[in-house]
């Protein structure tokens, strides 16, 4: 990352920032372990469809997973926001 810029917050609203990211990334946590086990039922449900073609199973899943690829890009936003927090320093007046 480049050169680090000089903190506009207060360290306590530095801290809560952090505090916050951590709670939404512990709640993203949740949601992909829910997605996953969705996930799983599905593709159960699709392959006992015996009236679904490969492709009609696969066009499905690829619907499904947008989910997941929402998901990514959150936390990659997240972990930006994180990056760019903790690469500030702190106030010097």
């Amino acid at each position: 990352m480049g050169s680090p810029v000089t903190l506009t917050m207060p360290p306590e609203q530095r801290e809560l920032y952090l505090s916050e990211a951590e709670d939404f990334e512990e709640t993203l946590n949740l949601l992909e372990r829910d997605l996953q086990a969705e996930r799983a039922t599905l593709v159960k449900k699709l392959d006992e469809n015996i009236w679904l073609s490969c492709k009609d199973r696969e066009d499905m899943l690829d619907l499904y997973d947008t989910k997941t690829r929402t998901m990514s890009d959150m936390r990659r936003m997240l972990q930006e926001i994180r990056d760019l927090v903790v690469s500030e320093e702190p106030q010097t007046h």
